[in-house]
């Protein structure tokens, strides 16, 4: 299972929970409810991000060969801060859930 898949199958979980009621804590249902949007909208916005990496045109295979070549020069690329940055956040979003039994030790923060 991928983190992505982990953090939506918790996400709907929590939903489920808010929509009957029962969530725990001091948190209200529509709190609840109000986080699982949030925490969709950041897992769409790195999902388009990096689907757009993927498939970008030809202008932006320029701008991306240019900035490239800057990084070469300065050091890590663009790309590679990108991954990082991805990674660092879907981590800490999976953080609150690492008692689950399907989370993994290789996805907590480093």
């Amino acid at each position: 299972m991928s983190i992505v898949s982990f953090l939506r199958a918790r996400i709907h979980e929590d939903e489920s929970r808010a929509a009957r009621g029962v969530t725990g804590g001091l948190l209200t249902p529509q709190r609840v409810l109000a986080e699982c949007r949030s925490k969709r909208l950041i897992l769409d916005t790195l999902e388009r991000e990096r689907r757009e990496a993927a498939t970008g045109d030809d202008l932006e295979w320029f701008l991306e060969a240019e900035s490239s070549a800057i990084s070469w020069l300065l050091g890590e690329s663009a790309e590679q801060k990108s991954k990082v940055l991805m990674r660092q956040i879907l981590r800490a979003m999976a953080l609150p859930y690492s008692g689950h039994p399907d989370y993994r030790r290789d996805w907590l923060p480093s």
